[in-house]
């Protein structure tokens, strides 16, 4: 990729070039959590800042987008886009992933557009800034989300243990104009840890249980002769348990009798 040569604090090579892999240039921004956005958008300016000049580097494609105010074409660049906590880290713990096989970032390519013809956010008589970057469906296809009637947060993570518990998804809770809403309060949380989730179904014909990080083990029939089993654990071996393997190496588990 080739940048504007006189871009502040981009490195870049003596001919504009700009190294787009893991050294490259970075941006983290705070985007309005938008499902009815097909794809992540930015503003010119945010480019900038990630070295991609138009001069050098043009977009790769046009978009037909649909919005309130009626149809419009917009720019797309195909970039990294991940999701970070409130300090810029990745949702995955590179020391301690779930899943070690796959890279330790929620995320990944995702065609990004240009918003219209602003070349900045707008700011505020207060001085805030008050974009209105979008961040498309991705959130919601790259991490487990959670969320509870009145707490006002969606909670999203690498596995399922963090985004579940007492803690995060509390019981008998409702929504209603007029009630109580619930202080955004996370600073307990810590003490809670995940917790060891179990599925019953059918009261108890299948059961599927947390039995370490990461490590779960789901059983089918529970109690019958057929009772059939199978433990995930993706930090180790997957293995069966009198389970009948597919010609694919896979077993059937979902044959309730």
């Amino acid at each position: 990729m080739k940048s504007d040569p006189e871009a502040r604090g981009v490195a870049s090579g003596p001919h504009g070039t700009v190294d787009c892999g893991p050294v490259g240039p970075r941006l983290t921004i705070r985007s309005l959590l938008d499902s009815g956005a097909t794809y992540p958008s930015l503003y010119a300016s945010d480019f900038r800042s990630l070295g991609v000049y138009p001069k050098f580097y043009p977009a790769q494609s046009l978009a037909d987008v649909l919005t309130a105010n009626g149809k419009i074409t917009e720019r797309v660049y195909e970039m990294h886009v991940q999701l970070v906590d409130d300090n810029g880290q990745s949702l995955v713990d590179p020391l301690d992933p779930v899943n070690p096989q796959y890279p330790a970032f929620l995320g990944g390519l995702s065609p990004v557009l240009v918003i219209g013809m602003d070349d900045s956010p707008p700011i505020t008589m207060d001085g805030i800034e008050d974009g209105i970057r979008l961040s498309g469906v991705m959130p919601f296809l790259a991490a487990y989300v959670s969320s509870t009637p009145s707490r006002n947060i969606i909670i999203m993570g690498e596995n399922r243990n963090d985004v579940l518990g007492a803690h995060k998804i509390p019981p008998n809770r409702r929504w209603m104009v007029g009630l109580p809403q619930d202080p955004l309060d996370r600073t307990q949380w810590i003490n809670y840890r995940d917790p060891m989730i179990t599925f019953s179904h059918r009261n108890g014909l299948i059961i599927d249980q947390d039995i370490g990080r990461g490590a779960s083990k789901l059983t089918v029939n529970v109690g019958r002769p057929l009772e059939t089993s199978a433990t995930f654990d993706p930090r180790g071996e997957y293995y069966k348990e009198g389970a009948a393997s597919k010609p694919d190496g896979t077993a059937d588990l979902f044959t309730v009798l």
